[in-house]
């Protein structure tokens, strides 16, 4: 079992994902969402926290300022960065982007250490079209005066955007940043597969039905 295969199935058994008819922020119809916050006390956001940081290690990230966008990654950027202490000896540094910028003190757009003239990583929980990561996280960083490094996602649902094969592929050839990822609609398929209930199998054809007509191809 790869690490996206865990977390995938690990996400199912949490509820972080939700099987049904929905429509995305994106306006788009998914027979399926993630939601990051079904991981919601102690042992799930250390998981979730571990996987994050995994990747900030494998990929020599640490020197970067660790950045969660606004309503998103919020509520984990502090376990992220102490999980990386605990788990790697890792000293990080993290802030979270506010949804507005102060109107009164400092007036900043952030909170905790400094983005101004840093090297940044976002962290983000699901990339559908990459407007979140784009309009939350690389325009306001870039107005702050940072500079976006890389991307992290908890889960990528591999979609098609616009002349792109997923929004994956948009902002690493458009924006020149790369995007690392814990877990794919590919995971997540797997993770179906193996359940034996007649809910779970439901909910696999609904899901590779979209992939078929939405998603990039499998390799």
């Amino acid at each position: 079992m790869t690490d996206g295969q865990f977390f995938a199935s690990y996400a199912i058994k949490n509820n972080a994902f939700k099987f049904g008819d929905f429509i995305l922020s994106s306006e788009r119809y998914s027979p399926y969402i993630f939601d990051l916050g079904g991981f919601n006390d102690g042992p799930d956001i250390q998981i979730v926290a571990n996987q994050y940081s995994r990747i900030v290690s494998k990929n020599n990230l640490e020197n970067n300022i660790l950045v969660a966008i606004p309503e998103k990654t919020t509520f984990l950027i502090s376990a992220i960065t102490l999980s990386l202490y605990s788990c790697f000896g890792t000293n990080a540094k993290c802030s979270s982007l506010r949804a507005m910028a102060k109107t009164h003190g400092t007036g900043r757009t952030s909170i905790g250490h400094p983005i101004k003239g840093a090297n940044v990583v976002i962290l983000d929980d699901a990339l559908t079209t990459g407007n979140a990561i784009i309009k939350k996280g690389i325009e306001k960083i870039s107005q702050e005066g940072g500079k976006v490094s890389a991307c992290i996602v908890a889960f990528d649902r591999q979609e098609k955007v616009d002349n792109y094969e997923s929004a994956k592929k948009l902002i690493e050839e458009k924006y020149d940043i790369p995007v690392f990822t814990i877990s794919s609609l590919e995971d997540l398929i797997w993770a179906l597969s193996k359940k034996k209930d007649d809910k779970s199998k439901e909910n696999l054809q609904k899901i590779v039905k979209h992939r078929e007509e939405n998603c990039l191809k499998p390799k």
